[in-house]
C-alpha cells in the first residue's frame, strides 16, 4: 500500500501544542458536566496521518494533537499511533466518571489509582476491581465502580446525541454495535473494522471467511427491524498486506428521503 505523503515528518509544526488562539478557528469547549466534557475535531492530513483538536471544559484549554501508524501499516511512524490516544483516552474518562460520581453519591475515595495494561484483558465474568489499586474497599465503592463500567459501555452514551424529529446516522468503528443501535434510535449505521473479511473463499456458494465467525456484519448493507448498516472494506489490511476476494472499496452513500 503507498504511505501517501509524509506530512507530519515533513512540517515544522510540533506534534502537540496548546492552541492560543481556539476562538479563531472556532473551537470552544463544550458544555461543563460532572468532571469534565471534551469537544474533539479531526482531519485527515494524509493517509494515515491525522490532526485533532480537543477543548477541555474542565480547564477551557485547547490542544492539537497528530498521529501516525507504523511500518505494519506502511506508516511513516511520525506521531504516536490512534490507539495510543484510544488506551489513554478510555482510562482518562474512567477514572472522570468514577470521581464524579463519587461526588453525586458522596462517596469518600482516597488514593485510588487505575492500572493500565495493555498486554491483559479483563474476561468477562472477572470483577473489574481485580484490577484497580485502591485502599479501604466497600460494597459501596464497589457498587459505584460497578455503576461507571456499565455507563462506559462499548455504546457508551450515543444514544443521547439522537434527535426524534432527525434522521439519526451513528458513525462506529466496530459493526458489532448494531443491534444496540438500532435500539438506541439509529436507523443507520455506518462502520467498517472488518476490511470486509480481507481474505475470502467461495466454495458450492458459500462465502467462506474467518470473519464470519467474529461477526454477522463483515460487508455491505444488512437490515434488521426496521434499521441498517452499511460495512466499508475499507483499503486497508492487518496482520497480512494483502486481499482476497474482499477487494478495497471507497463507498459512497447516497441517502434518499423514502
Amino acid at each position: 500500500m503507498p504511505q501517501g505523503p509524509n506530512v507530519l515528518g515533513e512540517s515544522e509544526t510540533p506534534l502537540f501544542f496548546k492552541v492560543s488562539n481556539p476562538g479563531e478557528v472556532g473551537t470552544r469547549p463544550p458544555p461543563n458536566r460532572k468532571g469534565d466534557s471534551l469537544q474533539t475535531w479531526v482531519r485527515s492530513l494524509s493517509l494515515f496521518q491525522k490532526e485533532a483538536i480537543v477543548a477541555s471544559s474542565r480547564t477551557g484549554d485547547v490542544w492539537r494533537l497528530a498521529s501516525d501508524e507504523g511500518p505494519y501499516l506502511d506508516g511513516h511512524d511520525a506521531a504516536p499511533c490512534p490507539l495510543a490516544f484510544l488506551t489513554a483516552g478510555m482510562i482518562a474518562s474512567y477514572m472522570n466518571e468514577i470521581t464524579a460520581l463519587g461526588r453525586l453519591r458522596n462517596v469518600a475515595i482516597r488514593r485510588l489509582r487505575l492500572v493500565q495494561d495493555n498486554y491483559w484483558c479483563v474476561p468477562p465474568e472477572s470483577p473489574v476491581w481485580w484490577f484497580i489499586e485502591g485502599d479501604d474497599w466497600t460494597d459501596e465503592l464497589r457498587a459505584l465502580l460497578a455503576q461507571c463500567l456499565a455507563r462506559m459501555t462499548y455504546f457508551g452514551r450515543a444514544e443521547t446525541l439522537t434527535r426524534p424529529d432527525a434522521f439519526n446516522v451513528l458513525l462506529s468503528h466496530n459493526p458489532d454495535v448494531f443491534p444496540v443501535a438500532a435500539r438506541k434510535g439509529f436507523p443507520l449505521t455506518i462502520a467498517g473494522h472488518t476490511h470486509g473479511g480481507q481474505i475470502r473463499f467461495e466454495i458450492l456458494r458459500q462465502d467462506l471467511s474467518i470473519v464470519r465467525f467474529i461477526t454477522p456484519y463483515y460487508d455491505g448493507l444488512y437490515r434488521e427491524n426496521g434499521s441498517s448498516i452499511f460495512v466499508s472494506r475499507g483499503i486497508g489490511t492487518i496482520a497480512l498486506p494483502a486481499r482476497l476476494g474482499a477487494p478495497p472499496e471507497v463507498a459512497l452513500l447516497r441517502l434518499c428521503r423514502t
